[in-house]
């Protein structure tokens, strides 16, 4: 048996004995309601007493509740199946909402008892069985609650929970009751009823708390702190440059979900893709062991690169700037440093053309924090255009002396559309040379510069050199 299969019996094993407690609890509750709200109903009927009839009604309805609850319990304890693949503890918190339900109802009905005698002025019967059956009704409820809630916190049992407090607040009811039955023993007519509303707005209290907790797991509301935990966990994992998306959940019960989408180095191969989201996985699940983790990992972009694109757009929107080139992005020790060529009109006064490069300083600093200096350079950028002359023909000489430069580097070939420009009295050099098609850009803009600066080297008196690259061109077989 492998470690994965050992680990998965031992999760299995203790959902089963989990569920046997927690049915255990709930099937305990049943029959501690029926012995209460019998004894209630019988000494209600017997004093005429409208607080402890309330409270055999709401014993009553507290024994619909846990027969409510043992049913959630055992279905919430199936395993998941094809038609419901998270599983079925979603049914506790239902199950929750019911006897809420039902509790709002013994309120509603306790309240217009209570008005109808106090407008009448009714005064029950008060004597010693009055008094032994909330005490009794007191004793067993402390007993089932601190059960009750000991077992629902044990297992995040919302069906529990709500169990609990049917019988917590019986606790506290049965003790207005009394305190109300004493008064009305002494000839106070309206104390039995003042009694029976404060079960009521005690009751009521209790549901808010509880109902809320309840709708929090129906409406997949995040559970405190888990998405903070998962990206403290996950970011603390070599290799993860980012988290795109986490979405947490949870399930009822201890489960939770969750789904987070991995920014990744775009250069790892699938297997160390693979070993480092499964890492997140189990850093996640140390945290939050019923955790149900789901991570997609995707290639993460060049962040220079798009630096370098939201540069180059926000000095073409600059007011002002005709055009920008020469645009370098330097990386120091934890620092950047932006250094870019900036066009103007060529009429524009500097003291304008400085304002406009301040501007687009300061607002290529915003950009990132690690920016720390950014250098402009002021050019006029011209608007007329320029005569020029095609003498190539006149420079035959080094015409052959840049086909023999282009020889020299095996990996470029076939020079051609070779033109030499004369304009403002320098000589301008354009033309196209192959390389093969599969070539990198970044590698075969290498070349390029390679070549210029040979020709530059061979032929100082040109001035610029264009060099325009095309893939070798493939021969069709006939």
């Amino acid at each position: 048996m492998t470690a994965t299969e050992v680990t998965k019996d031992k999760s299995v094993g203790s959902f089963e004995s989990a569920n046997v407690e927690k049915e255990k609890a709930a099937r305990s509750s049943v029959f501690a309601a029926i012995f209460l709200s019998s004894i209630k109903a019988v000494v209600g009927i017997m004093t005429g007493s409208l607080g402890i009839l309330s409270e055999a009604l709401h014993s009553s309805l507290d024994l619909v509740a846990a027969l409510v609850t043992w049913f959630a319990v055992k279905f919430a304890g199936k395993p998941a199946d094809e038609d419901h693949q998270y599983g079925h503890t979603k049914v506790e918190s239902i199950s929750a909402l019911v006897e809420l339900m039902l509790l709002l109802i013994t309120c509603f009905w306790i309240v217009l008892e209570a008005v109808e005698r106090l407008q009448k002025g009714a005064m029950p019967e008060v004597n010693f069985w009055s008094f032994a059956v909330m005490m009794i009704s007191i004793i067993v409820d402390v007993s089932r609650s601190r059960m009750l809630y000991r077992i629902a916190e044990k297992h995040n049992s919302q069906a529990l929970a709500a169990d609990a407090l049917h019988f917590s607040s019986d606790v506290i009811s049965s003790s207005v009751v009394i305190i109300g039955l004493i008064f009305a023993y002494f000839g106070n007519v309206k104390a039995d009823p003042l009694a029976a509303l404060g079960v009521a707005v005690i009751v009521a209290f209790a549901m808010i708390n509880l109902g809320r907790e309840a709708l929090d797991v129906l409406l997949d509301k995040a559970p405190a702190g888990m998405a903070k935990g998962i990206r403290e966990a996950t970011l603390g994992i070599e290799g993860v440059e980012a988290i795109n998306t986490l979405r947490v959940r949870g399930g009822g019960g201890k489960e939770g979900f969750a789904d987070l989408s991995l920014v990744l180095g775009k250069d790892l191969a699938f297997e160390q893709a693979h070993g480092i989201s499964h890492q997140v996985e189990m850093a996640i699940k140390e945290r939050f062991p019923n955790c149900h983790v789901q991570v997609h990992f995707e290639p993460g972009s060049r962040a220079a690169e798009d630096l370098l694109t939201r540069i180059r757009r926000a000095a073409l929107c600059q007011k002002g700037v005709v055009n920008v080139h020469n645009l370098d992005l330097l990386d120091g020790s934890n620092t950047l440093h932006v250094i870019l060529h900036v066009e103007v009109d060529e009429k524009t006064q500097l003291s304008i053309a400085h304002e406009i490069s301040a501007q687009l300083e300061s607002t290529i600093q915003e950009m990132d924090k690690r920016i720390s200096r950014v250098i402009t350079h002021i050019e006029p950028a011209r608007r007329e255009l320029c005569e020029m002359t095609d003498v190539t023909e006149k420079y035959a000489g080094i015409v052959k002396k840049i086909r023999e430069q282009c020889k020299c580097l095996p990996d470029l070939t076939d020079c051609h559309n070779l033109k030499i420009i004369s304009t403002h009295n320098r000589l301008k050099l354009e033309l196209h040379v192959r390389t093969d098609g599969a070539t990198p850009v970044f590698q075969a803009h290498s070349l390029s510069w390679e070549f210029e600066n040979k020709i530059k080297q061979a032929i100082p008196e040109l001035g610029d050199v264009c060099i325009h690259m095309e893939p070798i061109q493939k021969v069709a077989k006939s």
